[in-house]
């Protein structure tokens, strides 16, 4: 059986040989990593030093490594412990990011998934509860999942530990592109809650907050604001890919919805 399968697979290969999501470039394997080719994935630029969320201090030459905030927002925002992050959102992440959200590729979840865990199992030993960032129900609905899921669920199960759906959308939101930080934070403004199985189970949880990508950290604030009210113990944020500074301080307009 293993064999014939691995024939029509093979077969399948040749017919219809994968092409990489960024570049269209078709290479003859069975399978891309992450969708990209070889040369693509080069381009994958890791973060090797976190900015701070709201104004962009790099909180590494400020003494302050792995956390969200410089010592300045984090009086504003003390809800998050830290945040770990991927690669900058940037060509090609985004065409991964795109292919994730809006081209029904849901299989990229768990390579997602393996890649956050391989880069950072020292911190994710530490954590014992994963909750995923929520999509409004029609869209969710016309998405087919929600991408959050799709990273946060595989990634507990490496983890062994359990996903919680500990948040919900009351309303609908505008579509976060092309937002700055203060309009986010409004759109936002009592759209996310705590669902009732989040109050209950959460207490003095160390919870990771899973999302695709963060590019101005309202979205990740207030949700862990959220979670504060289920009475966490800490709540670490980790995303796939964070913009760069610059972008935070215009108001990155990419698409984190």
């Amino acid at each position: 059986m293993s064999i014939s399968k691995d024939i029509g697979l093979s077969i399948l290969a040749a017919l219809f040989p994968p092409a990489c999501l960024a570049c269209g470039r078709v290479e003859g394997k069975r399978s891309l990593p992450l969708c990209l080719c070889g040369h693509c994935r080069s381009l994958l630029r890791s973060v090797e030093s976190l900015d701070c969320a709201r104004c962009g201090l790099n909180l590494t030459s400020a003494g302050l490594s792995g956390v969200f905030h410089c010592q300045r927002c984090q009086k504003e925002n003390d809800a998050i412990a830290s945040q770990l992050t991927l690669w900058r959102y940037e060509f090609p992440l985004d065409s991964i990011i795109h292919g994730l959200k809006f081209k029904r590729m849901e299989f990229l979840g768990p390579q997602l998934a393996t890649a956050l865990h391989h880069k950072h199992s020292d911190v994710l030993s530490e954590i014992n509860v994963v909750v995923p960032i929520p999509l409004y129900w029609y869209r969710r609905l016309g998405r087919g999942y929600n991408q959050a899921e799709a990273i946060g669920l595989p990634l507990s199960r490496m983890l062994e530990i359990p996903l919680v759906r500990a948040l919900w959308r009351k309303r609908p939101t505008r579509a976060q592109a092309r937002l700055d930080r203060g309009q986010r934070l409004q759109n936002l403004e009592s759209a996310l809650a705590p669902t009732s199985l989040g109050v209950q189970t959460l207490r003095n949880s160390r919870i990771l907050l899973v999302d695709d990508v963060m590019t101005t950290g309202a979205t990740l604030s207030a949700a862990a604001h959220c979670l504060a009210l289920c009475g966490v113990q800490s709540v670490t944020t980790i995303t796939v890919g964070s913009t760069a500074s610059e972008q935070r301080r215009k108001g990155a307009s990419v698409y984190n919805c």
